[in-house]
């Protein structure tokens, strides 16, 4: 398995994550691929105008889509996910994940077929999201993968069981 980390994790640290000096001190880490946070507007802005080599030393991206709004089959769903697919050209994500409790209506991702959908299990913020039912139930029916937040399993379930129960899934992407 290939260690990643999120581009938010040293928010703190170093102010500005898309920088060359805060890119430069993890790929000096082992860190071989890097979980590209775009949860707003202005982190999407921010991902359509920066330079790819800045990014050169990481093997492999990911992609954490935008969560302010819900996705569904409306203008604003499509163009989001259209500057998405552009993005997508543009570091060819393994992995684009996406809220279970932010989607409306499943089918707009079908549309853009070059988006690699995987769906996040959820904590207890959240609606929907949290059981194994639930999310079998997307994955039974579109071709999506499934990014398990540890984190979020440890809240709903602090015996672990719920993760095993979830890693039986096929699995696309941990988040620890």
């Amino acid at each position: 398995m290939d260690l990643g980390i999120n581009d938010g994790v040293l928010f703190r640290i170093l102010e500005d994550r898309h920088s060359a000096s805060y890119l430069n001190y993890l790929s000096h880490k082992d860190i071989r691929g890097i979980e590209l946070a775009c949860l707003n507007e202005d982190y999407l802005c921010t991902l359509e105008k920066i330079h790819i080599e800045l990014y050169s030393e990481f093997e492999w991206f990911s992609l954490h889509m935008p969560c302010f709004f819900n996705y569904d089959t409306d203008r604003q769903s499509r163009d989001i996910l259209r500057r998405i697919t552009n993005l997508q050209n543009k570091f060819n994500f393994i992995d684009a994940t996406v809220h279970f409790d932010k989607v409306s209506n499943w089918d707009v991702f079908m549309e853009f077929p070059s988006i690699p959908i995987s769906i996040e299990n959820m904590d207890k913020r959240a609606a929907s999201g949290h059981s194994v039912e639930e999310i079998t139930s997307v994955l039974n029916n579109y071709p999506f993968g499934l990014t398990l937040d540890l984190q979020h399993c440890y809240e709903l379930d602090h015996t672990m069981q719920l993760a095993y129960t979830l890693i039986g899934i096929d699995v696309s992407l941990v988040a620890i």
